[in-house]
């Protein structure tokens, strides 16, 4: 009993939880002005205690997720070596460029159709479901420049100004896609450092300038999507230009078309719908205005972009403290949107260059 006792009390001082629930219970036998100061101390101490713990569960997240995306990753690297070998043993077999029925041929049709169905994705979830459909989209175009005569084709001079072309868009895609980045970057900071502040401050008051930064940040990271997004739209009206092309140069198209459609779902879903209205002028405005109205709360809550700055514009409306702890919740479920979009991003940016880099090679020589 003794024993159990002693380890009660090193349990106590170990465990700031426990101090603290032990100091409360005093206070509430003695009603003591001294066990109030012990109380107040204690709760600092398992204040600190919390947000330990907060940030070491967030790490185990994170690692977790890592894991995760390894072995997703590995499965598709297996995957890609068994195509490679098949496009090796095709190799010797035919002359000719492959055919439709080829597995890899079917493999990209499959995607690129699987891809145009999902267009319309509208949650981080869809929407990073479309950037890993369009990595093994990638995958496959890297087995398929592998053929020789593949290769041949997009070296004929008379493919060369389509692929100029093709190789112009892909730069600028990169572009885009470096836009993307940065703007999930400028989120992530500016959502960091507003719950930093939130987790410091333990009332409602005086947070209306923090709420404001925020806001501006996002408005400035909007800005720069409009410009992405008219840069996109001028990639696409030079795919839908006419032409005489090769099956080649025609699947490539048809992968830079799916892609530019993907960038403009996932730039779109970051500022939300604000960007594209604007990119399109006002010719839709009339037209969208009621639709806006219509779909803002649904918008709100599959997007946790919009469902952050909600919150954000609620509390410096009211500063009330119910506000305050929602704005909490949605800053965090944002957090996670932004670490799925930019693992997405980075794969698809590894993708481009990789693309662009074999057919410089094949036109080079």
């Amino acid at each position: 009993m003794y024993q159990k006792k002693v380890m009660c009390e090193e349990e106590q001082k170990a465990n700031k939880i426990l101090s603290c629930e032990a100091a409360v219970c005093s206070y509430i036998k003695s009603e003591n002005m001294k066990h109030v100061e012990i109380v107040k101390k204690e709760l600092q101490s398992s204040d600190l205690s919390i947000q330990d713990l907060e940030e070491g569960f967030e790490t185990l997240s994170s690692m977790v997720r890592g894991l995760q995306q390894i072995a997703k990753q590995s499965w598709k690297h297996i995957s890609l070596l068994h195509n490679k070998k098949m496009a090796a043993s095709y190799h010797a077999r035919s002359n000719s460029l492959p055919s439709r029925q080829h597995p890899i041929v079917s493999q990209i049709d499959e995607n690129l159709n699987r891809l145009r169905a999902s267009q319309s994705a509208s949650t981080s979830s869809l929407i990073g479901h479309n950037l890993s459909g369009l990595q093994d989209l990638h995958e496959c175009v890297d087995v398929l420049l592998q053929f020789p005569l593949t290769q041949q084709a997009l070296a004929q001079e008379k493919q060369r100004e389509m692929v100029e072309e093709l190789l112009d868009g892909s730069l600028m895609l990169l572009d885009v896609c470096t836009t993307a980045k940065d703007a999930l970057l400028q989120t992530k900071e500016c959502t960091h450092e507003l719950q930093s502040i939130l987790r410091r401050r333990r009332g409602a008051e005086g947070l209306a300038n923090e709420f404001r930064k925020y806001l501006t940040s996002r408005k400035a990271m909007k800005k720069a999507i409009c410009k992405a997004l008219k840069n996109l739209k001028h990639i696409q009206n030079k795919l839908s230009t006419p032409g005489e092309n090769g099956a080649v140069i025609s699947v490539l198209r048809d992968v830079e078309a799916v892609t530019i459609s993907v960038l403009e779902s996932v730039l779109s879903f970051i500022s939300g719908p604000e960007a594209e209205s604007k990119s399109s002028r006002w010719s839709l405005v009339l037209k969208l205005m009621h639709q806006k109205k219509v779909m803002c709360e649904e918008e709100q809550k599959a997007n946790k972009f919009l469902s952050a700055e909600a919150a954000v514009r609620s509390c410096i409306k009211s500063e009330n403290m119910k506000h305050v702890e929602n704005v909490q919740k949605e800053l965090q479920s944002s957090e996670l949107s932004i670490q799925d979009l930019e693992e997405g991003l980075e794969t698809l940016s590894r993708h481009l260059i990789k693309t662009r880099v074999t057919v410089l090679n094949i036109i080079s020589c």
